[in-house]
């Protein structure tokens, strides 16, 4: 059952990536089997997972450059987070949810000042 909801992920986020109209990506997943099956570096062999191997395969044929990265649990949090979040979170159906985007940075928030702030001494 884990497997299935694995592919179905991944489904999930080739069809939403390709709705958006990228064609490009680099997917990093923590499920090792769905990654190894779609390199074709392992064979699908469970009955219940050859339709959405053929599908996920349709899918993949329609990016012009999509790259794969496993990334072990362990090292998932902000994925995990993510996932975590979007659960708590119940949609109408008829509700268009546009894309969120996250950035990393790599120096401290206070580096990113676009203005001039007003110091002020008395405080700590």
């Amino acid at each position: 059952m884990n497997n299935i909801v694995e592919y179905e992920a991944c489904i999930l986020d080739l069809e939403t990536t390709l709705e958006l109209g990228i064609k490009q990506m680099e997917v990093f997943s923590d499920s090792n089997l769905v990654l190894k099956q779609i390199q074709g570096d392992w064979r699908t062999r469970d009955v219940k997972l050859r339709s959405y191997h053929a599908y996920l395969e349709l899918l993949v044929e329609r990016f012009d450059d999509l790259r794969y990265t496993y990334l072990p649990r362990a090292q998932n949090q902000f994925g995990d987070a993510l996932a975590t979040l979007a659960s708590f979170v119940d949609f109408p159906t008829d509700v268009v949810i546009r894309p969120l985007l996250i950035e990393s940075r790599f120096a401290p928030a206070y580096c990113c000042l676009t203005g001039e702030i007003e110091v002020q001494d008395d405080l700590p």
